[in-house]
């Protein structure tokens, strides 16, 4: 295992990453994430936060990768403010991007995620996404584990075949169950 990568157990279906440094007196989890948007294939570390809602990444990261990201940011879907842990205002726009890849056994076809151009270069990978997943932390093992991944992604593309929508939408998605799937 390699300290910062995810890990796949075929056997039981789990994914895993090591706790790595953030900062002094704190750690975090933090994966690299590969995904594509506007026929632009991207790669952004991402902190694994179970305290944040949404799945947000800062503007500044596909500065490099997509020059113009000023102006599609501003093409993005309509601005909401949620708030940070500190109260902070932060500005979100929604996107659909595609092949978002969480670990190179799970990877999302189409999903909504939110940019923000107020967060500067951070990005979290938050429960939204995570909430889709049965996953467990340890602190003892210094593991974060994503658990029977296949089955979430099957049930998760059945409710997509059962609504309105060609990608996923973790905010629809928490709203209908497989008991009562949109139709």
């Amino acid at each position: 295992m390699k300290i910062g990568e995810f890990v796949f157990d075929e056997s039981r279906q789990i994914s895993y990453l090591e706790r790595v440094d953030y900062c002094k007196d704190r750690f975090s989890y933090l994966s690299e994430i590969d995904f594509g948007l506007e026929n632009v294939n991207c790669a952004v570390r991402m902190r694994i936060d179970t305290g944040a809602t949404k799945t947000i990444i800062g503007i500044d990261l596909l500065r490099k990768s997509i020059p113009n990201i000023d102006d599609l940011y501003l093409k993005f879907q309509e601005e909401k403010t949620v708030f940070a842990a500190n109260d902070k205002e932060i500005y979100i726009r929604s996107a659909v991007v595609r092949n978002f890849q969480i670990t190179d056994e799970i990877k999302i076809e189409k999903i909504k995620i939110y940019f923000s151009d107020n967060i500067g270069n951070r990005a979290l990978l938050g429960m939204d996404i995570l909430s889709l997943f049965t996953f467990m932390y340890s602190d003892k093992d210094r593991l974060f584990t994503i658990h029977n991944y296949k089955e979430s992604i099957e049930r998760h593309n059945k409710l997509i075949l059962n609504s309105n929508l060609d990608y996923l939408d973790p905010e629809f998605i928490g709203e209908i169950s497989e008991k009562n799937p949109v139709r």
